[in-house]
């Protein structure tokens, strides 16, 4: 994916297996520094992170799991409220938007 089309989606991924490794290894410190480097990646990034804190509630990191899901639901309402250009969760309007439906919508 690094050599093709490179996209900041791609940097999602070591950093998922990162945030689910220092999880299982309870080194909580390392989970909240990937968190963040997580959300920092891309503004959807936070959607996943939140069934990543439903995991840790199901393992039974309840506080983890539930902090993980607040904080990356309230990250993903405020970037897309006061950040992007189009606020909508498909980016489907407008002219300033850089989504599929505004390239291909002829």
């Amino acid at each position: 994916m690094n050599l093709y089309a490179f996209h900041s989606l791609t940097l999602a991924a070591p950093l998922l297996i990162w945030a689910m490794f220092t999880l299982e290894c309870k080194h909580e410190r390392g989970y909240w520094i990937v968190l963040i480097l997580l959300l920092m990646t891309r503004e959807d990034v936070a959607l996943l992170t939140c069934f990543v804190g439903a995991y840790a509630i199901v393992t039974g990191k309840r506080l983890q799991g539930v902090l993980t899901i607040v904080i990356s639901a309230s990250y993903f309402v405020a970037v897309k409220a006061y950040f992007m250009v189009d606020p909508g969760i498909f980016m489907s309007g407008g002219e300033a938007s850089y989504s599929y439906a505004g390239y291909y919508k002829d």
